[in-house]
């Protein structure tokens, strides 16, 4: 799960919580209900956020649903991050893992489906279709298979550019879309003989060797 949805968290477990009570399709008496919501329930989240701001988010997200729900509680877990997904597999093998995990999305999720619960049926699909983006953590890339996680946060990549060496290479218009900023970087990029980027250098420089590949060009790249 990796800003727009902490709350996602939360609304698992409570939908977990509340799948407990009951199986069946059928509306259990009013008292049961009550008797059933006022058990103590203890919920174990691993996560490996360290000492982030996510992780104090997290700390106070799930206090406030303590607050409104008492017979809830949460035990946070951090796990280092270096064997973070090592430890989760040994969990999930020795049926020691805990209920709510912190887990990247995307193919990493796919990657570990094997450790995870789908979602399909257990979260509403009106819920999980207005998260957006679901789709490439569920089976075959197809929502209505159902997703593996919900996000926790959501991440983005924002792009400076300079509009001289844009113009000079015959780019105009700034892209609106993907497809534009790979047609308008690989224009500009053929234009030059010194790449440098400033950054996450690992994901850069990766885009940077996509462009290499289909420009069919080398070039001289340096990391700052």
């Amino acid at each position: 799960m990796k800003k727009k949805s902490l709350w996602a968290l939360i609304v698992v477990a409570a939908l977990a919580l509340a799948g407990c009570s009951s199986s069946s399709n059928e509306a259990a008496p009013a008292a049961s209900e009550s008797a059933a919501s006022a058990e103590p329930v203890k919920v174990t989240i691993w996560h490996n956020l360290g000492d982030t701001q996510n992780a104090e988010a997290t700390k106070a997200l799930t206090d406030a649903y303590t607050a409104a729900h008492p017979n809830v509680t949460f035990d946070l877990v951090s796990q280092p991050g270096d064997n973070y997904f090592s430890l989760l597999q040994a969990a999930a093998v020795s049926k020691s893992g805990p209920d709510l995990v912190l887990m990247w999305t995307g193919l990493f999720a796919l990657k570990y489906k094997d450790y995870l619960t789908n979602l399909k049926g257990l979260v509403p699909d009106d819920a999980l279709a207005s998260q957006g983006s679901l789709e490439w953590s569920s089976d075959n890339f197809d929502l209505a298979n159902g997703p593996y996680v919900v996000p926790l946060d959501r991440q983005f990549y924002i792009g400076f550019y300079n509009k001289a060496a844009l113009e000079k290479a015959g780019v105009a218009a700034v892209p609106t879309n993907w497809n534009e900023v790979r047609q308008k970087a690989l224009k500009s990029y053929a234009t030059c003989t010194t790449v440098r980027m400033r950054g996450t250098q690992q994901q850069t420089l990766m885009l940077i060797q996509s462009m290499q590949r289909l420009s069919q060009r080398d070039a001289r790249t340096q990391i700052s």
